[in-house]
């Protein structure tokens, strides 16, 4: 029964609550986007002076997926969804909402991963690391 209250947290091994950071990103529930987040890890290797020795490191992140259901099934309709949110990243409605959750978030000590934002099949991907990580991430 102890052990009950761990594993209903959010929390992990973050030091924050996700369900905190949806909220950054509301302006886009308002337009009609489905914003997800899960927590993941990511396998870092680290560079060494020694080529014959190399350290690895487990990286903690929260992954945002930002999707939008698609008109129907099919190949074209697929490749039409993927050009509609890749020409919604380039909006001004999504710029503005990725500077403000940038800002928020450096108040919290975490960044997101300008190289992690992308289009992957019918959703956008955004990636959100601790600050601490910063190093080994932009290393990798």
């Amino acid at each position: 029964m102890k052990y009950l209250k761990y594993f209903e947290s959010s929390e992990d091994d973050l030091g924050f609550d996700i369900d905190e950071l949806k909220y950054y990103f509301t302006d886009l529930e308002d337009v009609g986007f489905t914003v997800r987040l899960r927590t993941s890890t990511k396998l870092v290797q680290s560079k060494s002076s020694d080529l014959t020795h190399f350290d690895f490191n487990m990286v903690n992140f929260v992954k945002v997926r930002i999707m939008k259901n698609p008109i129907g099934p099919g190949r074209t309709t697929k490749n039409y969804h993927q050009n509609q949110l890749g020409l919604f990243m380039m909006s001004d409605l999504f710029n503005e909402v990725i500077d403000v959750a940038k800002d928020r978030l450096s108040d919290k000590n975490l960044f997101i991963d300008d190289d992690s934002i992308q289009v992957e099949n019918s959703y956008i991907t955004i990636n959100i690391y601790k600050n601490e990580d910063m190093d080994k991430i932009k290393k990798s």
